[in-house]
């Protein structure tokens, strides 16, 4: 059995959906950033003229054949392969091949997994507490979507992943969800997690689990996350913004930290939010996603 310390600390400063070359550089090269998060899909490449690499009259859009890409739905092309993606985050002076910072691999499609595992045993990429590669992905169906099916699937994503000879993979596990939910989360959805992570012996098999639980869902009910946390040795909640989601209030985001700092459980909870650059902005945006939810529930009742 691996330790229970062997995470690395909740409180991270992400560089989100980091999905393109331009903004790849930036995080490896910002010393404020600690962890890389970055969407995978099967895709293509877009080719550049390397004589004039910024001029978009340079770009090629040839299709040749789908591959692992670093790109988030519905985008289906990118100047940013998994291949080239990996290379770059290792050090490639460090003869073990060691990635610079914490890298997160959200996948959104399942046929992306095998061969980026498969990369990143072949490449010989090595992590320890100071720089780990979490896996991720929305394994369940959650709140707002209990009726629809995973296109990540629980118990063919952690088959392709434990199969791995890497015993350190970090995993970051969700609820497909929306954050135009009614509801929060519900302890049935921690039931069924907890199911699953002991079906596939996870935390015997990782160097921890990291539940994603998006902030406007979690707010509303924090209870249920409690039994995670205390639960599951060497777990953490990373509370998230979805891409495109509008900027969420501080004070939700203080709600969420007052809960679970009662609890003791404060240094085991991470975000990764978008958050209102003012108290007006946030009130704003909050109502804004209320009357979008609103709409949102009305149209499927309708279907």
């Amino acid at each position: 059995m691996l330790k229970d310390n062997l995470l690395p600390p909740a409180k991270q400063k992400w560089a989100h959906s980091t999905c393109s070359q331009e903004l790849l550089h930036a995080a490896l090269t910002d010393s404020t950033i600690t962890a890389i998060e970055v969407d995978i899909l099967m895709g293509y490449e877009i080719q550049k003229d390397e004589t004039y690499p910024l001029l978009e009259s340079n770009l090629s859009t040839e299709k040749v054949g789908r591959i692992p890409i670093m790109a988030h739905p519905p985008e289906l092309e990118s100047d940013l392969t998994m291949q080239d993606f990996l290379m770059k985050a290792s050090n490639p002076k460090d003869s073990n091949k060691k990635i610079l910072k914490h890298i997160k691999l959200d996948f959104k499609e399942m046929d992306a997994v095998e061969p980026t595992i498969a990369a990143i045993d072949k490449q010989g990429i090595r992590f320890d507490t100071n720089a780990s590669i979490y896996l991720n992905a929305d394994v369940l169906p959650g709140p707002a979507m209990r009726k629809e099916l995973p296109k990540m699937k629980g118990d063919d994503f952690l088959s392709i992943c434990l199969a791995s000879c890497q015993k350190e993979f970090i995993f970051s596990l969700g609820w497909v969800t929306d954050p135009r939910s009614f509801e929060g989360y519900s302890i049935e959805d921690i039931h069924s997690m907890m199911q699953l992570i002991e079906k596939h012996k996870v935390e015997s098999k990782s160097k921890g689990i990291v539940f994603a639980v998006n902030a406007r869902v979690l707010v509303k009910n924090c209870e249920p996350c409690l039994k995670l946390l205390t639960a599951i040795k060497s777990s953490q909640l990373l509370v998230w913004t979805a891409t495109g989601e509008p900027p969420i209030s501080q004070r939700k985001i203080d709600k969420i930290t007052h809960f679970f700092k009662e609890e003791g459980l404060d240094e085991q909870v991470g975000f990764d939010c978008n958050i209102a650059k003012s108290f007006i902005w946030g009130l704003l945006m909050d109502f804004a996603v209320n009357i979008a939810a609103i709409q949102f529930y009305l149209k499927k009742k309708l279907q």
